[in-house]
């Protein structure tokens, strides 16, 4: 798999890039530039789709350009002396009325996030390459989880009881192990103290 994600919507662009701990993320646009790194063990392992829709700009475009068409055809109607305005004013609500049309038809934000961990992470969902995102996601989301694990699923007889306890709810309640591990890992802990 591909440790590596770019990714375009209008004038800004990302870069996902994952290592073994980190996931480094580049933003650039018109107006900024960032980059940060989330450790791996911050990540959720829930993809939530966001979707913007296009109904609320329609039915505003379509009242502005109704209003304006409106006003062009009264001014024309009770304006008889000032007919050399007229072409300005047909011209300046056709291009507001442009305007609203490519408002209509700018592309609709659709995004995948993922959640459930201390930082949410957004992703530009592109149709086109739809099916290589959700192979990244995943990607991530399973380097994530093994990333945990490794690093949280071991026993520590060093630590006190409700802290390891607490670690292995958290594991459990990411559903990184089910209730047969958790129990075996509880009594493992148990063992250890005893020795």
């Amino acid at each position: 798999m591909e440790n590596t994600l770019f990714q375009k919507r209008n004038f800004a662009s990302r870069k996902f890039i994952l290592d073994k701990q980190y996931l480094s993320i580049e933003h650039k646009s018109w107006k900024e530039e960032k980059s940060w790194k989330v450790r791996l063990d911050k990540i959720g392992n829930q993809k939530y789709y966001v979707k913007e829709s296009n109904n609320p700009k329609i039915l505003s475009i379509i009242i502005i350009g109704t209003i304006f068409i409106s006003c062009t055809i009264l001014y024309i109607f009770f304006n008889k002396h000032t007919r050399d305005n007229t072409i300005s004013t047909i011209i300046i609500d056709s291009v507001v009325v442009l305007f609203g049309l490519l408002f209509i038809f700018k592309k609709v934000n659709n995004d995948i996030n993922i959640i459930g961990g201390e930082q949410t992470l957004t992703f530009y969902n592109d149709t086109k390459n739809e099916k290589e995102l959700n192979e990244f996601i995943d990607y991530v989301i399973q380097s994530a989880n093994k990333y945990i694990l490794d690093k949280y699923g071991k026993i520590d007889s060093d630590l006190p009881e409700e802290t390891q306890l607490n670690i292995l709810r958290w594991l459990k309640d990411r559903e990184l192990i089910n209730d047969k591990e958790y129990d075996s890992l509880k009594q493992e802990y148990k063992m250890k103290k005893i020795i």
